[in-house]
């Protein structure tokens, strides 16, 4: 991931560099020496196995950092402090049984309780917000967005919460569609104990996605 200011060019040559099997720390190492503007940048690598790595440009903007375990990368800029990032970590590894998605709202929410975004002293305003994960078939399982919003952290959840309910319909329409009933029987079947309304907003909302 490249962020403060991004370079397209860095996701498509990592990936290649770590399949052939290059090392986190090379791939890094690769993208930043290859980067004439590399002091305005932060950079982030993770491999399959969990390994981390991270720069952080000269002159990036605001306070800028990150926190790394193993799994587990939180970078950021123009933030209040580290401890918008500690409170990420704290969120994402608080309750490691729940599903990734959840966990990954977990830290975008904990890291705007504690202060989030802020310059000269002063918060700023949400923008955006966004989730991706990545299933073992290398297919996009969650993928949600959301730009240009005042509460984009909190708008992000609600979307969440609207479509967890359908994720396993989907997930089972990939894998046989044979055997998956029709959308409208299955919500009946499935989402009946939803609230009057509920269940139009949620096929509004899938017929947007």
């Amino acid at each position: 991931m490249t962020q403060a200011n991004v370079r397209k060019g860095n996701a498509p040559l990592a990936n290649s560099l770590l399949a052939q099997g290059f090392s986190c720390r090379s791939v890094l190492n690769a993208l930043v020496e290859d980067d004439k503007y590399k002091e305005y940048r932060q950079i982030a690598v993770m491999t399959r196995n969990g390994e981390t790595a991270v720069h952080t440009g000269t002159r990036v903007a605001g306070w800028s950092g990150d926190v790394q375990q193993q799994d587990f990368i939180a970078f950021g800029n123009v933030l209040e402090g580290e401890h918008v990032l500690v409170a990420m970590q704290k969120g994402f590894a608080g309750d490691p049984v729940v599903p990734l998605p959840e966990r990954l709202i977990r830290a975008l929410e904990h890291g705007r309780d504690a202060g989030g975004q802020a310059s000269g002293g002063t918060k700023m305003s949400e923008r955006s917000a966004a989730i991706v994960v990545i299933g073992e078939r290398n297919s996009t399982e969650w993928d949600f967005r959301v730009d240009l919003h005042d509460t984009a952290i909190e708008e992000l959840r609600r979307i969440y919460e609207a479509f967890k309910p359908y994720q396993p319909y989907y997930q089972a329409r990939d894998e046989d569609p044979s055997r998956t009933p029709a959308q409208l029987a299955w919500e009946m079947e499935n989402l009946a104990k939803l609230q009057p309304g509920t269940l139009h907003e949620r096929s509004e909302l899938r017929a947007t996605t």
